[in-house]
């Protein structure tokens, strides 16, 4: 006979709540570009070992942001390749000379390597391309260096010179494949078609990249800005608005808005209020002369507070007031 009031074993063993009990969270790892305000902006850095694609219009910086991540991080112990199908390695290194940086020295010392990857004529003539070979040479060029990074950029050239959709998809698969089985952190720079219409290989970027960045320049009431924007970010965090950026005389500098805080002490001797019990609540008193801002509603009750300041000085006869007091009282 079952006693009122008692629940079945069985099913109090149905109901009990799963155990509380959870591992850590696993933090992704992130390699730092280096990058003025970019790691703020990306919480740390891009993701390592996985594959980030930068779409930018021409003149966003899309080649700048990827050689100063190999630059900044060869400067960091991670040596990187770069691969170009659009400019000369020799003109890639006199556009970096004019940010001061010494992309010679770095190939000198086997930190960096700059891969042509310019077609010629006479290759496409000759029989089918394939970006296989291209990856052998990059595969053994990073055991030889021990690479950590590579950047691809302009690929969306390379992409031309197939005619199918299908040999398209085909050699991204491959590039893909190969990205993930590489080690590397990986940065692909693509320019979306300046015509209207959609690339065959828009949707299959924006599938394969765990991070998606998105840089343009905009004209308004003929000022020109920078924007980048991050679109997604797989498996961390990432700020989500929109954020202007430069080219410095030095290179890229990105203005994290919702990122920035104060972090110098505040200057002057404390001015705790004068109004009785408020020190407590007010957790940090307010260093003076500053000045402090209420924000409230019209004709909302906002805190009658004042510092605790030294008295005016007497007002002179002449009727004009002239105090160099912080808190000055109007006659």
């Amino acid at each position: 006979m079952k006693r009122k009031g008692t629940t079945p074993p069985a099913r109090a063993a149905r109901e009990t709540p799963a155990s509380t009990a959870t591992a850590p969270a696993a933090r992704l790892e992130k390699a730092p570009t280096h990058i003025q305000g970019l790691d703020d902006i990306l919480e740390g850095g891009l993701p390592r070992d996985r594959t980030t694609v930068v779409n930018g219009a021409s003149g966003s910086g899309k080649t700048l942001l990827g050689l100063e991540f190999l630059y900044r991080g060869a400067l960091h112990g991670e040596p990187g390749i770069f691969i170009g199908f659009e400019e000369p390695p020799e003109q890639i290194r006199q556009n970096a000379a004019t940010l001061g940086w010494d992309l010679p020295a770095l190939e000198k010392q086997n930190r960096l390597f700059i891969l042509d990857a310019r077609l010629k004529p006479e290759t496409l003539r000759s029989g089918n391309f394939s970006l296989k070979g291209l990856l052998a040479i990059a595969a053994g060029k990073s055991r030889a260096m021990g690479a950590r990074r590579i950047v691809i950029d302009a690929l969306e050239v390379a992409l031309r010179l197939f005619d199918a959709p299908r040999q398209i998809r085909n050699e991204l698969h491959a590039l893909n494949n190969w990205l993930r089985d590489s080690g590397l952190t990986a940065i692909l720079t693509i320019r979306p078609p300046s015509r209207s219409g959609a690339s065959p290989s828009a949707d299959f970027f924006e599938s394969m990249a765990d991070c998606l960045l998105v840089l343009d320049t905009r004209v308004t009431e003929q000022i020109s800005t920078r924007r980048l924007r991050v679109i997604k970010y797989r498996g961390s965090g990432f700020g989500r608005n929109e954020y202007p950026y430069v080219i410095s005389p030095t290179g890229l500098r990105m203005v994290p808005i919702s990122t920035v805080r104060l972090r110098h002490k505040p200057l002057g001797e404390k001015s705790p209020p004068a109004t009785p019990g408020w020190t407590k609540s007010w957790t940090a008193a307010t260093a003076g002369p500053h000045a402090s801002c209420w924000p409230g509603c019209p004709a909302r009750a906002r805190p009658r507070w004042r510092p605790r300041l030294s008295p005016p000085p007497a007002r002179p006869a002449s009727g004009c007031f002239t105090s160099a007091s912080r808190n000055p009282k109007r006659p």
